[in-house]
């Protein structure tokens, strides 16, 4: 697993940090044996190309396989035109931070996307 937070252009004042990256050095303390990497943008996280010509000493550029986003529209946006334009497995969105895991399921949604996602709740509650 190689886990990588993606970068957007957002105006955020100077002394606000994103949800994900304050995300990043508690994931490094709590498991410093995963590679954690970001912000990134997306070219950057998924294409070795592009990886080794802006961010040639990141252990996740190019090979990112978790990608965190910075809100829930721009991971839908995200997820939806990978999935769809390459067919990919896409399992999410997962909102975190609350009493009891949420599912986020668009009305677009395949019956995959739909099983999937019950699968990973349910495996994720028995922890």
């Amino acid at each position: 697993m190689r886990i990588v937070e993606t970068a957007t252009k957002r105006i955020v004042p100077n002394n606000v940090r994103t949800l994900p990256e304050r995300m990043i050095p508690g994931s490094r303390k709590r498991a410093p044996e995963l590679p954690v990497d970001g912000p990134l943008q997306y070219d950057a996280a998924v294409d070795p190309d592009v990886a080794r010509t802006k961010l040639p000493d990141s252990p996740v550029a190019g090979r990112a396989t978790v990608l965190i986003f910075p809100d829930l529209q721009t991971g839908n946006n995200t997820y939806k035109a990978v999935q769809r334009s390459s067919g990919a497995l896409a399992i999410g969105p997962v909102l975190q931070g609350l009493n009891k895991p949420v599912n986020d399921l668009s009305r677009g949604a395949l019956v995959s996307d739909i099983i999937n996602r019950h699968l990973m709740i349910t495996a994720e509650q028995s922890f």
